[in-house]
Parts: C-alpha cells; structure tokens; sequence
C-alpha cells in the first residue's frame, strides 16, 4: 500500500468482488481508519484501479483535512 498509497484486492468472494482501499491519518499521521470502493469484477476490472484510487484518495485528504481542522 505504501508504493501506491492505495491497496487492491481482487477476487474477494470468489473473484466477483474488486476493492480499492485508501489509508487515512490523523495528525501526526497514525492510521486511524481505511476507507475503500469496492465493485463486482465486471464494473471495476484491474485496469480501472488507479483511477478509482485517485477518488478514494480524494475522498481520504478530505476527510483528514476535516478531522485535523
């Protein structure tokens, strides 16, 4: 997860289920929770995986934004 700052799974459920999960940190950056997208196979294929982390990304900075305000 740390290479990519995001991790994958696919094949959860016997392969129907894709997830894409995103770390999220509080101030001085301890994980406090992990946030993910997850889709059945045919909707999130592997090839769409950076582009559904970038949103779950998105989505993280906004929430640690909130909590460190």
């Amino acid at each position: 997860m740390r290479a990519l700052d995001y991790g994958t799974d696919w094949g959860a459920a016997g392969e129907l289920i894709h997830c894409v999960a995103v770390p999220v940190f509080d101030w001085p950056n301890h994980l406090l929770e992990v946030i993910s997208a997850s889709a059945v196979a045919w909707r999130m294929p592997k090839a769409r995986f950076p582009k559904v982390a970038v949103n779950v990304m998105k989505a993280a900075r906004v929430i640690e934004k909130r909590l460190r305000a």
